[in-house]
C-alpha cells in the first residue's frame, strides 16, 4: 500500500484503484499499482503548469485516464501474446495514454510514445526517467514522418476512423505470418471503417467511474 501524503497528490487513492481493479477483475502487482500512482501525481503537477490535460481532479484523473486505459490491458496483452507480437505504438501519445499504463502493466512489450508537441514529450521523457521504464521509448515526431514500423499501433485521440489509418497504417509491420493491427478507443458508436480495412474484433470496455460506452476497435487490412 502506498503512504497517503495528503489530498495534493494522487498516491491518497492507492486503495479506489486496488477497489476498481479488483471490480473488473484486472490483476496486477503492488509495485505496479504503486507506479501507476506515482505517475499520476507526476501527471497531475505538470498539469497544473503545462495543461496536459483538461481534468484537473485526482480522483477524476484516475477513472478518466488511468482506469480508461487499464481496462484495455487484458485484451492488449492476450491479443500481442497470441500473435507473438511485442512492439506496440501509441500515437498521439499526450501525457502517454493509454502507452504508460499498458507499458507499466505489460513490462514485456516494447512500447513507443508518439507525440509532437514539446511540451507533452518533455513531460514523456521525465515520466519515463521517474518510473524506471525501460521498456518505453519517445519518439518527438509527427505520425507521418515516423519511419519505424510495429506489430500493432494504438490509440485514443483520434477523431475518426479515417484519419487514424489515414495516418498510421504505414506503421504497421508486413511481416509474414503476423497479424498486424490498428487499435482505437472510442466512446461513441464505432462508424465504418475506411476502404481496405476491416473490423477484426470490438470490445465493451467497463471503466469503473469513467467514460460511458467506451469500446476497443481492432482494425485490419483486408
Amino acid at each position: 500500500m502506498i503512504t497517503a501524503i495528503g489530498k495534493n497528490s494522487p498516491t491518497y487513492l492507492s486503495e479506489d484503484l486496488s477497489q476498481a481493479l479488483e471490480n473488473v477483475g484486472i490483476s496486477l502487482p503492488v509495485h505496479t499499482q504503486e507506479k501507476l500512482l506515482v505517475y499520476l501525481a507526476l501527471l497531475n503537477k505538470w498539469n497544473l503548469v503545462f495543461n496536459l490535460s483538461g481534468i484537473k481532479d485526482p480522483k477524476q484523473m484516475l477513472a478518466s485516464h488511468l482506469l480508461d486505459c487499464l481496462v484495455v490491458v487484458p485484451l492488449v496483452g492476450v491479443y500481442l501474446r497470441n500473435n507473438q507480437t511485442r512492439f506496440l505504438a501509441d500515437v498521439g501519445s499526450g501525457a502517454g495514454l493509454p502507452g504508460i499504463p499498458i507499458a507499466l502493466a505489460c513490462p514485456d512489450l516494447e512500447v513507443t510514445l508518439i507525440e509532437s508537441n514539446q511540451k507533452k514529450t518533455a513531460f514523456l521523457t521525465q515520466a519515463k526517467i521517474e518510473l524506471g521504464l525501460d521498456n518505453v521509448r519517445i519518439l518527438a515526431q509527427r505520425i507521418e514522418t515516423v519511419q519505424i514500423v510495429f506489430d500493432a499501433v494504438i490509440s485514443r485521440a483520434f477523431s475518426s476512423l479515417k484519419n487514424y489509418v489515414r495516418l498510421s497504417a504505414h506503421l504497421l509491420s508486413s511481416t509474414e505470418g503476423k497479424q498486424s493491427c490498428l487499435m482505437a478507443m472510442i466512446a461513441k458508436k464505432c462508424e465504418q471503417p475506411p476502404e481496405g480495412w476491416w473490423i477484426a474484433a470490438q470490445y465493451r470496455l467497463q471503466v469503473p467511474g469513467g467514460v460511458k460506452n467506451r469500446h476497443l476497435i481492432i482494425l485490419q487490412p483486408n
